[in-house]
């Protein structure tokens, strides 16, 4: 049911190829593969990212360069970067509390108890 004044807007389909172009830009023929082939592509991204970014460093005009380039590359790279990122952080903070053995409001101390009594010196 539509609000009075509101208008359902469709995209024409050759604006749709158009921004497909573009996403895909120096991708040939990933647009149409599966699922599982885009995925395999996203993991060997992230995997290589290293290896990628010093490439690109050093030769950006080649053809791995202008691949690196295209929108979806980008987004794929940024994302891989942000989820390791995030992964870090979250085994550095579990390895933080990896050996903490006591409930919430306890005080333990780092000594000790003393069992013996000292000796007053005089």
């Amino acid at each position: 049911m539509e609000e009075r004044g509101s208008t359902q807007f469709v995209a024409h389909p050759n604006c749709q190829q158009q921004l497909l172009s573009i996403w895909y830009e120096n991708l040939l023929g990933l647009r149409e593969h599966t699922i599982a082939v885009k995925s395999l592509v996203v993991l060997a991204v992230a995997l290589g990212l290293p290896l990628l970014a010093v490439s690109y460093w050093f030769a950006p005009c080649s053809k791995l360069g202008r691949i690196q380039r295209s929108p979806f590359m980008k987004f794929v790279a940024h994302a891989a970067s942000f989820i390791i990122f995030l992964g870090l952080l979250v085994f550095n903070a579990s390895d933080r509390f990896e050996g903490i053995s006591t409930l919430p409001n306890v005080t333990v101390t780092d000594y000790p108890t003393q069992t013996t009594p000292l000796r007053s010196s005089g």
